[in-house]
């Protein structure tokens, strides 16, 4: 249960949960990674995620981690991936929502925000997670990836950010329409980098919005915390004249909001990645 685990852990628990993963896969030792860097990047982690967000908070990041770690170990993936796709899975998982401002791209676009300007109105905010996430990675305390080979350390960077940039729902049915073209054949997939990163993009978009999918205690958790960070942007629209549709908690109704969510984009994601599986 994600919401005992956060109570028992507080505030490490990216380094608990990362921590426990990367020993799980055995990459400490494959990679020669020192554990006091882990802990310094883990703890960097944690503090990049703005601790006053509903839902886009370091316990999101850490229960897309679960879903990543169930769908490598049971939901046969591992059998694609190498140790490297895993490390940058698990890395991909945590790095998800850095910096996240709990507020939305088309929000941050129509009040001309910093980061809107700065990434020119484009996948906006998995830009900017991606950004904060190698700041990190290349702090010299945080090193983990030292012993990487150059060739190595710039198929993990390819890698995360191609899994990062395909959670922006923009690229949702471009994405999906394509995992469903290639899982209609019978051999995907296969040893290309593009069925490879294809499975890892989609198994990330499908951890993110995994709240959807599980258990209903666990469901109505996230539930109360996705509407409440999205009645918080409604407030601060409201201020300022017009109050985006589902935004207001005044009048949404959110179980009618959640339900057309998941019509729209999780029913059909989770239900082609589960055949895949």
């Amino acid at each position: 249960n994600i919401e005992d685990y956060a109570e028992a852990t507080g505030d490490h628990i990216v380094l608990h949960s990362g921590f426990r993963t990367f020993q799980i896969f055995s990459l400490i030792e494959k990679f020669g990674i020192q554990p006091d860097c882990l802990k310094h990047l883990l703890e960097d982690i944690h503090e990049g995620y703005v601790r006053g967000n509903h839902f886009h908070n370091a316990i999101h990041a850490v229960d897309v981690l679960q879903a990543m770690c169930y769908f490598i170990r049971r939901g046969g993936m591992q059998k694609y991936l190498s140790d490297l796709d895993i490390m940058s899975s698990l890395l991909a998982s945590l790095f998800i929502d850095l910096e996240h401002p709990g507020l939305n791209q088309n929000f941050l676009i129509q009040q001309h925000h910093a980061l809107a300007l700065r990434y020119n109105d484009t996948s906006i905010l998995e830009n900017h997670h991606i950004a904060v996430a190698f700041s990190l990675l290349l702090k010299k305390e945080n090193n983990i990836l030292c012993h990487l080979s150059e060739d190595q350390y710039w198929d993990m960077r390819h890698t995360i950010i191609k899994m990062i940039l395909a959670t922006d729902l923009n690229f949702h049915y471009q994405e999906l329409a394509k995992f469903n073209t290639k899982i209609s054949k019978d051999k995907f997939p296969d040893d290309s980098l593009e069925d490879r990163l294809l499975v890892l993009r989609i198994a990330l978009h499908t951890a993110d919005l995994s709240y959807t999918m599980r258990p209903s205690k666990r469901f109505f958790y996230w539930f109360q915390r996705v509407m409440e960070e999205m009645y918080g942007q409604g407030d601060l629209e409201r201020e300022m004249g017009t109050v985006t549709k589902f935004h207001d908690r005044t009048s949404t109704n959110p179980y009618e909001c959640q339900v057309s969510f998941i019509k729209l984009f999780a029913e059909q994601l989770v239900t082609s990645f589960c055949d895949f599986m």
